[in-house]
């Protein structure tokens, strides 16, 4: 993967999680001042694997990354109603 698509998938990523953090004083208070955030998204199997790859780069350079495991759930249960219709007997 080019680090310009891997800059781009994360960059997406990291505007969600920061909406989540803004809205979470538990997720913001996990977060250390110098954080490098390395997203596992469950969905993008190529950005998870450059992801990891980048992470392995950070711990050589003698850094802890802070992994963030990306799974999507649904926000909304369906529910299912009964629906009526008269037919006709066999």
């Amino acid at each position: 993967m080019k680090r310009e698509d891997q800059f781009k998938r994360n960059h997406e990523l990291f505007k969600l999680f920061m909406q989540q953090a803004l809205d979470s004083a538990d997720l913001r208070d996990l977060i250390p001042q110098d954080a490098d955030l390395i997203f596992l998204p469950e969905n993008d199997s190529e950005l998870r694997e450059a992801n990891t790859q980048l992470a392995q780069e950070l711990r050589a350079a003698g850094k802890k990354p802070i992994f963030v495991k990306v799974s999507y759930v649904a926000e909304t249960m369906t529910v299912l109603v009964p629906k009526m219709e008269l037919v006709e007997t066999a």
